[in-house]
């Protein structure tokens, strides 16, 4: 909230801008009365439907690999997941190297 309203009162916000996802919604609530409840809700459904437009797009590349984080991997406290990443492009670049 106070973000949104520091870029308002500065006139930081571009036509495109304004519609990014969370400003939209509190300039919204700022601007047309929308109660901070059913703000929050929309943020979250827009949230929503912007993760699942990203899967969408991201299924559909070829060849794409996903690597599931733990909760330790993520806090960076181990680092399985670089060494997993560090395989599977040494694999990818040696097998796509001429024989």
């Amino acid at each position: 909230m106070d973000e949104v309203l520091e870029l308002r009162s500065r006139g930081r916000f571009s036509r495109t801008s304004r519609q990014a996802l969370g400003y939209k919604e509190v300039l919204d609530h700022l601007d047309m009365g929308i109660s901070l409840e059913e703000t929050i809700n929309n943020i979250k459904r827009r949230s929503r439907n912007y993760a699942k437009r990203q899967l969408t797009w991201f299924r559909g590349i070829p060849g794409l690999r996903w690597f599931i984080l733990s909760e330790d991997e993520l806090a960076g406290t181990v680092n399985g997941t670089a060494v997993a990443v560090r395989d599977f492009l040494e694999e990818s670049l040696s097998s796509q190297r001429p024989r």
